[in-house]
């Protein structure tokens, strides 16, 4: 496996602990990126392995190591659409791997065909992906087998309202009692919470989706692999976004007498840490220009994890956001007052019908 992008932001992976008698242990990872190396007897094949690459694939095309496998374990656009998928297929070809295993990510919108999945894919159009994926092996809900090792891609999703979607409990079981016994390579979009799936023990279990969790880490019995290649800081397709260069007048801007300070995302480090260590508040520009001028509130959401509030003994922060990552609303009603403020993200896309229906 091999982690490409170079400004990758090195953060602390979860300490190691007991799980139901198991020792967790993390990988170290070689000089050359990699789980383990090339013996002296046998056959062997070379699997590279690279995940959430959000259409920036081709800034690490010639960085990509050589390899008999290269797996993609999603995310390869940032919503789907038949142009960003051609793209990606385009760029595969250009790669020297005998073989290109693909499968889809909760990115992957249009690929999710099932009726629950077509509320949030209004916006985008996906015909037919395995034809326009021609320089790979595209897997969905199915195995493949080369040179006698087995490799399976299954369905796992926990956050709603993302492609490939299951339910907790029986859904999700369900697609996990598919799951042959004799796989030897499983992959996934997302990490198992927890280690799934102890009855197969598959020789490794490789996933992407948390970006910031890049690296690997064994059960004893198998060696499970993140190999997402872009952090937090290098997804840059968010409406509004500006690099820190362009914030910085922006905050200047701020009056000094400012009571109530709206903002969508946070400050660094008030209500802004999706885990521990793991802080996504804006750099320390907008942080210094809340103190510089001290308003009563300063209100925002954007990291659901952390709906709530507390002070510096001069400004009261309040992370207000209602949805945690499960999308499930923090609060069954709306209070009475006299002022809502409703600090952004009411759409997922920004779709004409669903801002007329929040305006209604």
């Amino acid at each position: 496996m091999n982690q490409i992008t170079e400004d990758f932001r090195k953060l602390r992976l979860r300490p190691t602990k007991e799980r139901k008698g198991q020792q967790e242990e993390l990988i170290e990872l070689n000089s050359q990126n990699a789980v383990n190396s090339r013996g002296t007897e046998g056959k062997w094949l070379k699997f590279v392995v690279i995940s959430d690459t959000h259409e920036k694939l081709v800034k690490i095309l010639d960085k990509i190591p050589r390899g008999d496998v290269l797996i993609h374990c999603g995310d390869f656009t940032n919503y789907g659409g038949s142009a960003a998928v051609s793209k990606f297929n385009e760029l595969l070809g250009k790669l020297p791997h005998q073989h290109k295993i693909v499968i889809p990510g909760n990115h992957e919108y249009g690929f999710d065909t099932r009726e629950s999945a077509r509320e949030y894919v209004t916006r985008v159009t996906t015909k037919n992906p395995r034809e326009l994926l021609t320089n790979c092996t595209l897997l969905m809900d199915e195995s493949i087998e080369i040179s006698g090792i087995k490799l399976l891609w299954q369905l796992l999703a926990h956050s709603a309202r993302i492609s490939f979607y299951c339910e907790p409990g029986a859904e999700i079981r369900e697609k996990w009692a598919k799951i042959p016994n004799d796989v030897d390579v499983l992959i996934t979009h997302e990490p198992p919470r927890g280690f799934l799936d102890k009855a197969r023990n598959p020789k490794f279990h490789v996933f992407g989706h948390i970006h910031e969790c890049y690296g690997a880490m064994t059960n004893g019995k198998t060696t499970f692999i993140n190999a997402a290649q872009l952090d937090r800081s290098m997804q840059t397709e968010y409406a509004f976004y500006l690099s820190p260069d362009e914030r910085k007048p922006k905050w200047a801007q701020i009056p000094a007498d400012v009571d109530i300070l709206i903002t969508h995302g946070p400050p660094l480090g008030y209500l802004d840490a999706r885990a521990k260590d793991q802080h996504y508040g804006d750099d320390e520009q907008l942080l210094e220009a809340v103190e510089q001028r001290d308003p009563k509130f300063h209100v925002f959401g954007h990291i659901h994890e952390c709906y709530g509030a507390m002070t510096n003994g001069r400004t009261i922060f309040v992370n207000a956001a209602q949805l945690d990552r499960s999308i499930g609303c923090k609060r069954d009603q709306i209070p009475d007052g006299d002022v809502l403020v409703h600090c952004g993200d009411f759409t997922n896309f920004g779709e004409y019908d669903k801002i007329s229906e929040f305006n209604d």
